[in-house]
């Protein structure tokens, strides 16, 4: 991932320049703080079908033109009802207008969630050409500007799928436990081409400090054969996304048409948050591609994410 890139990537961090930090801060909750390991068979603690907001969920409409509805009638959604998130487009916006999760459309859950199963069914929406880029996350997020492992930089607990209408057949997933600035953070991710089975991601010893994403492989099947989905695209599909969360790893998957593939395993307990952290939902405009650092536009129309299913089990 080249220079410009990682400074596209380190948006998600602007939220606390936003008054976010504030909002998902959970230092005076002391549930917050405490955690269930996996059972053996875990019980489902909450879940939804976006039929409406039941309280669980808190909004965060930031940009003019914006909407966050719940209950919008989708016809191929698995109830018909479906919570949208909608970012306006606009053809006389400049790829620098309204940069970063600052100006995100966003949902998230009003209580913090720990280690355990994550699942959300989502539909991205397609920009009009590659030339333009929204991302689209779903993920943990929670910092609150606090250094409680004591190692000199701020916690910041983390767990991302993130999906660029630039890169439609590409899939981001990032583990972070620490950032102060774009220069002392400490993270982990892979960046994978499910057209092609090929991913790229963070080498050992590359943990900290380092935007480079040096190591790469072919995501292999039980066989050892390369999984490709030549025809695959994460733009106006329904996209079955799983994520477990353990003391020891993060295991992250896709289901499509039945069949579930493991996308990632990371194992590295040194590098696994420990915090729990709300949940979160967004789109927002990125001015970069992500994988070549190319300027992307603003995007020249409205692009939302709709939201099928999320649920989570300790």
């Amino acid at each position: 991932m080249n220079k410009i890139s990682r400074l596209c990537l380190v948006g998600f961090f602007l939220l606390s320049g936003c008054g976010m930090a504030e909002k998902n801060s959970d230092s005076g909750d002391p549930e917050a703080l405490k955690f269930k390991r996996p059972s053996k068979k875990p019980t489902v603690s909450y879940s939804t079908t976006f039929t409406g907001n039941d309280g669980m969920w808190a909004v965060d409409s930031l940009m003019s033109g914006g909407s966050v509805q719940f209950g919008v009638a989708s016809p191929d959604a698995s109830d018909q009802k479906v919570a949208l998130l909608t970012f306006p487009g606009d053809a006389s916006n400049n790829a620098a207008d309204y940069v970063s999760p600052g100006y995100a459309e966003q949902i998230r859950t009003s209580k913090s969630l720990g280690y355990g199963h994550y699942r959300v069914v989502a539909k991205p929406s397609s920009c009009a050409a590659t030339s333009e880029n929204v991302i689209y996350g779903l993920f943990t997020y929670w910092n609150n500007g606090s250094d409680l492992n004591q190692n000199g930089m701020i916690d910041n607990s983390e767990i991302d799928f993130e999906i660029s209408c630039a890169e439609p057949g590409v899939i981001y997933m990032t583990v972070w436990t620490d950032y102060t600035d774009d220069t002392h953070f400490s993270k982990v991710t892979r960046r994978l081409d499910l057209t092609s089975g090929y991913y790229s991601e963070t080498s050992p010893g590359e943990e900290k400090n380092s935007w480079d994403l040096n190591g790469e492989g072919h995501l292999l099947d039980a066989s050892g054969h390369v999984v490709a989905l030549p025809d695959f695209t994460a733009m106006d599909e329904w996209l079955d996304l799983d994520m477990t969360w353990s003391v020891k790893s993060v295991k992250f998957g896709l289901t499509l048409q039945g069949i579930r593939y493991p996308l990632w395993t990371y194992a590295n307990a040194s590098h696994i948050p420990s915090h729990a952290a709300p949940y979160m939902m967004n789109v927002w405009h990125s001015q970069y591609n992500w994988d070549s650092g190319a300027l992307t536009d603003y995007p020249s129309q409205d692009q939302t994410l709709a939201l099928d299913a999320f649920s989570y089990s300790p």
